[in-house]
């Protein structure tokens, strides 16, 4: 079972049918009920809009920490994306200083001065980081296909992510780098949007969810 959280400030219903197209089973929970959801479950947290409006809706169900300690203590697989891929990180400074997750330590910060979203398909490069786990080769070999994004605040790459954490990243039409996909035993969060990518999102989204599952090849031939 795979589980989504439901938000007004998220695309959920658009990542859902793309799960149910690939054959799994899903349900929508809201914030309150994730803390229902069996140890060791998948939860999609998808998003697009405003992170403070995003976690208020968080913190009106629920106490962010509580929320944060449930799913460190459940062992609660996370994909996140877009939005959802922010609140992974300490702190968003879009509209106010809006209080995330703190699964990974960076803050979201503006990609452009002035304010401008970063719109477009691109691939990704990987950090410096050698993993030289199956699941990192397979992901290196999706992410280098182009995919979707549109977002005007982000996670920037830099030497500090870049030697901390498993991550991929991607350049903007200015030039800069800005995180594109991270992920550690438990989490993994996209910048773009797969369920808006084709055919190269809907086989990265599958891959991703078997490999939280623990059914993809890997986990077959282990």
């Amino acid at each position: 079972m795979i589980y989504i959280l439901s938000s007004p400030f998220s695309n959920f219903r658009s990542v859902e049918a793309a799960c149910i197209h690939l054959g799994f089973s899903t349900t929508t929970v809201s914030p309150l009920e994730v803390l229902t959801i069996e140890y060791g479950s998948v939860l999609i947290v998808p998003g697009v809009g405003n992170m403070q409006s995003f976690s208020s809706f968080i913190t009106d169900s629920i106490l962010l920490d509580v929320f944060r300690d449930f799913l460190i203590s459940h062992k609660i697989k996370i994909l996140s994306i877009c939005l959802g891929f922010h609140f992974l990180f300490s702190c968003s400074y879009e509209s106010a200083l809006s209080p995330c997750l703190s699964l990974f330590e960076s803050d979201v910060i503006p990609i452009f001065n002035p304010l401008r979203p970063s719109v477009g398909w691109f691939s990704s490069n990987s950090s410096e980081i050698i993993d030289t786990s199956y699941f990192n080769e397979r992901l290196t070999g999706y992410l280098a296909q182009t995919f979707y994004f549109t977002h005007s605040y982000g996670v920037a790459y830099d030497d500090k992510v870049a030697k901390r954490y498993n991550c991929f990243y991607y350049i903007t039409d200015s030039g800069s780098k800005f995180l594109s996909a991270i992920y550690n035993s438990n989490y993994i969060g996209f910048q773009f949007h797969p369920e808006k990518s084709g055919a190269a999102g809907l086989s990265l989204l599958q891959y991703t969810l078997e490999h939280l599952e623990g059914t993809d090849d890997f986990a077959q031939a282990v």
